[in-house]
């Protein structure tokens, strides 16, 4: 406990009272699975002060803990289960996560100490080598070198936007990644405008890395990456 607060490491699910200190470093809403909740949830990846992420989730009293909390800002958070991820694909590199309660207390703050935006670039290097594992998201830094024309996918019924690219990062390694529906199509209007014509570097949050016929390639995740 440090000045009334936990650190991410500290906190289990051996209570629920625990206090925190956060930075906001993503947020973004998902779909609900029923056809009529327009928005099921919304999710975050918290920040302490040592660089600990977190994943949370709010499903209960959506509406108004949506509106206090922003992106990029700092709040004390008491009142919360912490549980274990049972997803296949995780969002950061912690199995713990936070479950809001309906009377979860959620306070603005102010920090002395900048928490950070939680961006950890990973290097084609280590990917190439396999050094990387598949299970969480990672950050690029990278130069779009080439690309396709945006198309229509369509799978079990559905279809998605899809723009292939290509990209380079400084060690001269090459790597295709595919980009899906809003995502395609915010590089491709990106490369329509006109005054767009030089070399175009891309950072890609939360890439989901995948293994296709024994080569590594990038994707977004359905939800939650930044362009």
């Amino acid at each position: 406990m440090e000045r009334g607060y936990s650190l991410l490491s500290e906190i289990s699910d051996v209570k629920d009272t625990w206090r925190i200190k956060v930075h906001v470093g993503r947020m973004w809403t998902q779909p609900g699975w029923k056809k009529d909740i327009k928005e099921g949830s919304l999710e975050m990846i918290l920040i302490d002060k040592r660089g600990t992420k977190m994943h949370a989730t709010i499903k209960k009293n959506l509406p108004k803990l949506k509106h206090m909390l922003q992106e990029s800002r700092y709040y004390l958070i008491t009142n919360f289960n912490v549980g274990d991820s049972t997803s296949k694909f995780m969002m950061v590199n912690n199995e713990a996560c936070i479950n809001f309660y309906r009377n979860t207390s959620v306070r603005p703050c102010i920090s002395d100490v900048d928490y950070g935006n939680g961006l950890v670039f990973t290097s084609f290097e280590d990917i190439a080598a396999f050094r990387v594992v598949t299970k969480y998201p990672i950050d690029i830094i990278v130069e779009i070198v080439g690309r396709g024309k945006i198309t229509k996918y369509t799978k079990d019924n559905k279809q998605s936007m899809r723009l292939h690219l290509q990209l380079m990062d400084l060690s001269g390694i090459l790597m295709n990644c595919a980009l899906w529906g809003d995502y395609a199509h915010q590089v491709d209007n990106f490369f329509k405008d006109p005054k767009n014509d030089g070399r175009v570097v891309i950072v890609i949050q939360l890439a989901k890395l995948r293994i296709w016929d024994g080569e590594p390639q990038l994707d977004n995740c359905m939800f939650g990456t930044r362009i």
